[in-house]
C-alpha cells in the first residue's frame, strides 16, 4: 500500500495572514504545504502579475523541510482568477506561474489542463526543465460523471505529460463517491503507475475519498491546517490520524 502525502492549504488574504497560516501549516504533520496564489487578493489588488518572490521565500523558509506547491486557481475551476479568452487572462496566468517556478522556492506547480494549450505545453516543458514537478488538474463543482467519462478525463490529464494528475468531483449522492473511487483503482492499473494521482469526492459526502487513497490508489491528499480551501476539506491532524489507521 502506498503512503498518502498530505498537502494543506495557505489561503491568506494578507502578508500577515499569510505567515500566520505558513506558520500553522509548518507545525503539522502535513507534508505539502499549497499556497492559493489567487487568494491572496490583498497581495495583488488589480495585478495578478506583480512581483511576489520574497512571499514565496518567506513560506518557504517557514516550512523548512515540507514541499511547496504553487496554485493560481482560476474561476472556471473554482478559484478567483478571472479567466476569459481575453489575451490579457492568458498572459497573466502564464507570467504568474512561470515567475513561481522562476522563483527557485517551489517543487510542485498546478496547471489547470482545461486552460489554453499552448499555455499548459509551456508551462508543463518549463517546469520540467527546471525540476519542479507538476500537477494537470481539473475541477468539477457541479457534478461527478459516469464512470467512462472519469476514466477519460484521468487519460486526458496524463496525456499531457504531467507528473501528477488531480480530479476533483462534487458528488451527489454515495454512488457518485464509489464510482470516483473505482475510476481511480481503474486507472492506476491502465496507467501501471506511470503518474502520480490525486482524486477526491468534494463536500460531505466525499469525506472518505481523503482518508481512504492507500486503499484505492491516490497518492496525495488535502486537508486544512487553517482555513479549508475546498469543500470537505478535514483538520490535517484528523486526516493523518485516519490515514495511520487505513495504512497500519
Amino acid at each position: 500500500m502506498n503512503k498518502v502525502k498530505i498537502c494543506v492549504p495557505i489561503t491568506g488574504k494578507t502578508l500577515k495572514d499569510i505567515r500566520r497560516q505558513a506558520e500553522i501549516c509548518a507545525a503539522t504533520k502535513a507534508d505539502i504545504v499549497e499556497w492559493r496564489y489567487d487568494l491572496a487578493s490583498e497581495l495583488y489588488a488589480d495585478d495578478f502579475a506583480n512581483d511576489f518572490k520574497p512571499v514565496l521565500k518567506m513560506i518557504q523558509a517557514i516550512i523548512a523541510g515540507k514541499k511547496l506547491l504553487f496554485t493560481i486557481r482560476t474561476d472556471a475551476e473554482g478559484g478567483i482568477f478571472p479567466y476569459t479568452a481575453s489575451q490579457t487572462d492568458r498572459e497573466i496566468y502564464l507570467q504568474t506561474i512561470l515567475t513561481a517556478m522562476d522563483s527557485g522556492c517551489v517543487d510542485f506547480v498546478d496547471v489547470e489542463a482545461g486552460r489554453d494549450a499552448d499555455i499548459v505545453h509551456r508551462l508543463l516543458l518549463d517546469a520540467a526543465n527546471a525540476n519542479i514537478a507538476t500537477i494537470a488538474s481539473y475541477h468539477n463543482f457541479h457534478f461527478t460523471p459516469e464512470t467512462a467519462e472519469l476514466l477519460q478525463k484521468f487519460r486526458e490529464l496524463a496525456g499531457t505529460g504531467a507528473d501528477i494528475v488531480k480530479t476533483a468531483y462534487m458528488p451527489k449522492d454515495p454512488r457518485d463517491v464509489a464510482r470516483l473511487l473505482y475510476a481511480v483503482t481503474e486507472f492506476r492499473l491502465e496507467d501501471h503507475a506511470r503518474h502520480e494521482i490525486i482524486a477526491m469526492s468534494m463536500g460531505s459526502l466525499g469525506k472518505i475519498s481523503r482518508i481512504s487513497g492507500n486503499v484505492f490508489g491516490s497518492d496525495y491528499t488535502f486537508a486544512a491546517a487553517d482555513e479549508a480551501s475546498a469543500p470537505g476539506q478535514m483538520p490535517v491532524e484528523l486526516v493523518r490520524n485516519l490515514l495511520d489507521v487505513f495504512e497500519g
